[in-house]
């Protein structure tokens, strides 16, 4: 905020923010790299017979109002951001879980179809196993 003395940056990569007379305030927070609350002083009343000051306090509510509107937006978005890749992690999961099923169900049917060829030589020499035993008649 210009009217407290401070340069707020709003770059993700920045980690301190400084002020005008060099003091340094550190995130708290660095993983998430939000910037710091500005704490917005009290406007000083217009000056009421002075039409630019009218004006600039009028510019200045308007901007702070639209400031809070921002904020709130951001704090709205970044937690729905949040939502959202919770759902796309337990998604991931799932298509991995159906993904694992559908290649074991494969494996299963071959296997089973394996078997099936395996139990049906066994008939046949089995077959021809007890047509070779029996006496001729």
């Amino acid at each position: 905020s210009y009217g407290d003395g401070t340069i707020n940056s709003n770059r993700s990569d920045d980690t301190k923010h400084t002020s005008v007379a060099g003091s340094e305030e550190t995130l708290q927070n660095s993983e998430n790299r939000i910037p710091l609350q500005v704490r917005t002083p009290k406007p000083l009343t217009p000056c009421p017979n002075s039409w630019e000051s009218m004006a600039v306090y009028e510019q200045h509510i308007r901007m702070a109002q639209e400031y809070q509107e921002v904020q709130s937006e951001i704090a709205y978005l970044l937690n729905r951001k949040e939502e959202l890749t919770v759902e796309l992690e337990l998604e991931q999961k799932e298509q991995q879980t159906s993904l694992r099923l559908m290649q074991e169900h494969s494996k299963l049917l071959e296997d089973h179809s394996s078997l099936l060829t395996v139990c049906q030589d066994l008939r046949s020499k089995l077959s021809l196993t007890q047509s070779q035993n029996q006496p001729y008649s």
